[in-house]
Parts: structure tokens; C-alpha cells; sequence
């Protein structure tokens, strides 16, 4: 650890804290207006023109691509910690090793990942893997786009990991509704012309990398040149702390993203790819109050992992306290309306070809309820390196969803599998959350009053890692 007597006065730097976090927040909540308005368009275009069958498989390929969100292998959490520590601290030097050496990183990833993707494309059954009845064809080809540009956006990833720990996420925000636009208007053009879903794939999830490489030409070559990656800049040692720190972030979000991303190919083995449109459209009518969760996690989540690294555990801890207030706020302000209002927003949307039941709305609203404490909770955690922990909880979430979406969902059908989602999330995250928040609390307590027992009367403290 290193210290340093340069910091700011903790009243005004923890003001600046939450200007900075309200500004993100804000400003991202407008912008991801725009996106919920492509979203809605993007499910009412698709489902009229291919119908709820081939719909079922577009919505099974994205659920399937989407599991390649954990090939980063927990680096962007990784930065994120490291690179908010080393604003605080002003250590530029460090912040340019970090991110030269977590973007190569990448590369290496993702060349990998396309090269094998190359050589196990024409060995894998697609249709019979993604459940494809209807033009069983287009499985492979679609699947081949899908997981190009997913692999590519990893890489775009990196831009929104810096800009988010500077605080100005906001920034990330504004490229991804432009990205989304362009994504919308592009798949509005492929349908027009009566394209396929390979040349579908490529227009809703390739137009987006375009927004994606302007935000990155922005910050590396106008905002801060500084930190435009450069090999000479990659450290072995670097790289091996970054990847310690990462491997636990990646294990953690591969048991996350088996817990919450796998429901629409539980359900299209289990109910049929036309089950798959309708618990699905559903769970897209949820993505508004699970958006608002993530914006207000991902504004506070930097300013807490600065303000545990400075040692100010008192911000910290107001700054869960509002966390969690302000997500309970908001999800009771949006997921219960939806349970009772629901059905007929969703037959206004996509007309009367699908009609889920009552009861997975209720299943969603409640599941957003839970997520509004187990969101901030797992923010606080990631913030304060709670690491191994974590990892533990969301182990068992992943292992405990599994089991019951399939015993749930092979009696009850897709309400099941959204009803396993609810009871996993209460025994599994937030049970143990809730019995570990306090003793977290003491530890790091304890540690902010033993570092500032050991300073020197009337000096201010600032902790961060040493890079």
C-alpha cells in the first residue's frame, strides 16, 4: 500500500463522488430511453416478420451468443478496481501499464476464440443444437455472425471499462444508444429487403461495433492519447495481477451467466421454440427495471472502489445504504406496475400471437424485487474485493437455478423455470448476502480505524493499491 498526504479534503471528494455517480446515472437513464425504444421496436419488427417459431430461434441464438460475455476472462472487472484505485492515487503511469496490458490481453483472447470457432463450425449439429425446426439452415450461419461480432464487442468492452472507472459512464452510454440505433435501422433495412437470419444477425449486432470503434477513436485519440494501448507498455507482472484479480471476477460471472442466461435453452428443450418467444418477450417487458438496477450499480460501483481503496469506509457505507435505497425504489416503481399491467402492455406490443400467463409476471416483478437488494450487495463486494466470497454465493446460485429450472420447468413449463429464478435468487444470493454484509463491515471498519490510527495527526489518508 502507499500513502499520500495530497488528498482531497474527504467532505469535497466525497461530494464529488456522488456528482459524478448522479451524472452517470442520469445521463445514462435518458440515453437508455432511447435504447428501450429500439428494444421494443426490434421485438415488434422481428416478431411479425418471422413469426413466433423463428422468432423463438432469434431469441435462443442471442441467449446462446451471450454466453461468450464471460471470454474476457473477469479482466474488465479486473481494471475496473485497479485503474479506479489509480485515479485516485493520480498514478498515470500505472493506469497506462493496466489498460496496454489488459487490451492485449484481449486480442489474444478473442484471436483464440475465433480461431477456434473456425475449426469447430463445420464439426457442431446447429439446428439440432439451437432446437431448429422451421429453415434449420439458417442455425449455423446465424450463430457464426452472432458469435463474430459478440467476440468483437469484447474487445470495444475495454473503452467502456476505462471511461466507467474515470466516472463517466455516462460516456459509454451515449455510444451504446447510438450503437443500438444504428443496429435498429439496420435491421429495419434487412427485413425490408426480406433477408435472412444470418444477414439479421449481422445487421442488429454489427452495426453496433461501428458506435463502438467511434467511442474508442474518441477517448485514445482525443480525451486521453495517454492511454492508448501500446506493446511496450504490457507487464508480465501486471498481467499476472490483473489476471489473479480476473480469474476470480471471470469464475464469478461464468456462474452468473449460467444462472440467468441459459433460461430461453431450458425452455426451448423443454416447451419448444415457440415457448421461447413468449417467456421471452416477457422477460424483454422486465429489461426496464432490470436496466435501471444495472445503471444505478455501475455509477456508485467506481466511487466505491475508490473511496475502500482511500480507506473512507464511512462513504462507502452511506453510499450502500443509498445504493439500496434508491434500487428498491426503483424496481418497486417499475416491476410492480408491470405484474399487475403487463398482459395488456405486452398485447399492445406484440398483438394477441402471444399471451403469456399472470403468473410469469408475477415471477419477473418478483425476481426484480429480490435483484434490488442483491444488485447493490454485489456491487459493494466487487468494490471492496470481496472476491472469493462472492465467487461461493454465485456458485451455488448457478448449481441451485439449475437443478430447479429443470425439476420446475419439465413439470411446470416455462412458469417453472421463471418460478426456479425467483426461489434461487432468495436461498442462494441473497440469503448468504444478507448474513456476510455485516462482518465485511467490521473488517473493513477495523482496517480504515487501524490505517488512521497509524497516520500522523492531522494529515489526510489515502490508501491505494500499489501498481
Amino acid at each position: 500500500m502507499r500513502r499520500s498526504a495530497a488528498a482531497p479534503a474527504p467532505s469535497a471528494r466525497g461530494a464529488e463522488r456522488y456528482r459524478r455517480a448522479t451524472l452517470t446515472f442520469l445521463t445514462s437513464l435518458a440515453v437508455k430511453g432511447v435504447a428501450l425504444l429500439t428494444l421494443f421496436w426490434s421485438v415488434r419488427l422481428g416478431l411479425a416478420y418471422l413469426g413466433s417459431e423463428r422468432f423463438g430461434l432469434w431469441m435462443t441464438a442471442l441467449s446462446a451468443a451471450a454466453l461468450l460475455s464471460f471470454a474476457t476472462l473477469g479482466l474488465d472487472k479486473g481494471l475496473l478496481n485497479a485503474l479506479a484505485a489509480a485515479d485516485g492515487s493520480g498514478n498515470r503511469a500505472a493506469a497506462r501499464r493496466l489498460v496496454s496490458t489488459t487490451f492485449f490481453l484481449l486480442m489474444a483472447i478473442v484471436a483464440t476464440l475465433l480461431l477456434l470457432l473456425a475449426m469447430a463450425y463445420p464439426l457442431v449439429p446447429w439446428a439440432r443444437l439451437l432446437n431448429a425446426t422451421a429453415r434449420a439452415d439458417e442455425a449455423g450461419p446465424m450463430m457464426a455472425v452472432l458469435v463474430l461480432c459478440t467476440l468483437l464487442a469484447l474487445l470495444g468492452s475495454l473503452v467502456d471499462t476505462v471511461q466507467s472507472a474515470y466516472q463517466e459512464g455516462f460516456i459509454n452510454g451515449i455510444f451504446e444508444a447510438a450503437g443500438k440505433l444504428l443496429g435498429l435501422g439496420a435491421l429495419a433495412a434487412a427485413i425490408a429487403l426480406g433477408a435472412g437470419l444470418p444477414v439479421l444477425a449481422l445487421a442488429f449486432a454489427g452495426a453496433p461495433l461501428l458506435a463502438a470503434l467511434a467511442n474508442a477513436v474518441l477517448l485514445f485519440g482525443r480525451r486521453r492519447p495517454w492511454l492508448a494501448p501500446q506493446p511496450r507498455l504490457v507487464q508480465k507482472a501486471v498481467a499476472r495481477r490483473l489476471l489473479g484479480a480476473g480469474s476470480l471476477f471471470f469464475l464469478s460471472q461464468l456462474a452468473l451467466t449460467l444462472a440467468y442466461y441459459v433460461d430461453n435453452l431450458i425452455v426451448a428443450a423443454l416447451a419448444g421454440n415457440e415457448a421461447v418467444a413468449a417467456y421471452a418477450v416477457t422477460a424483454r417487458l422486465f429489461d426496464f427495471p432490470g436496466m435501471l438496477l444495472l445503471l444505478i450499480g455501475g455509477a456508485l460501483w467506481p466511487p466505491l472502489a475508490e473511496a475502500l481503496a482511500q480507506g473512507d469506509i464511512h462513504w462507502a457505507e452511506r453510499g450502500l445504504v443509498r445504493l439500496i435505497l434508491a434500487s428498491l425504489a426503483l424496481a418497486g416503481a417499475t416491476a410492480l406496475p408491470l405484474i399487475l399491467l403487463g398482459p395488456t402492455v405486452l398485447r399492445w406490443w406484440v398483438g394477441g400471437e402471444i399471451a403469456p400467463p399472470p403468473s410469469l409476471f408475477a415471477a419477473f416483478g418478483l425476481f426484480w424485487m429480490l435483484s434490488a437488494l442483491t444488485q447493490p450487495i454485489g456491487v459493494f463486494l466487487s468494490a471492496a474485493n470481496a472476491l472469493r466470497f462472492q465467487l461461493a454465493c454465485v456458485t451455488m446460485l448457478a448449481a441451485g437455478s439449475l437443478v430447479l429450472k429443470l425439476l420446475l420447468g419439465a413439470r411446470f413449463g416455462m412458469e417453472g423455470v421463471a418460478w426456479a429464478r425467483v426461489i434461487a435468487e432468495a436461498l442462494f444470493l441473497l440469503l448468504p448476502y444478507v448474513l456476510f454484509l455485516p462482518r465485511l463491515l467490521r473488517g473493513l471498519r477495523k482496517k480504515s480505524s487501524v490505517l488512521s490510527d497509524q497516520l500522523p495527526a492531522g494529515s489526510s489518508m489515502r490508501l491505494t493499491t500499489d501498481n
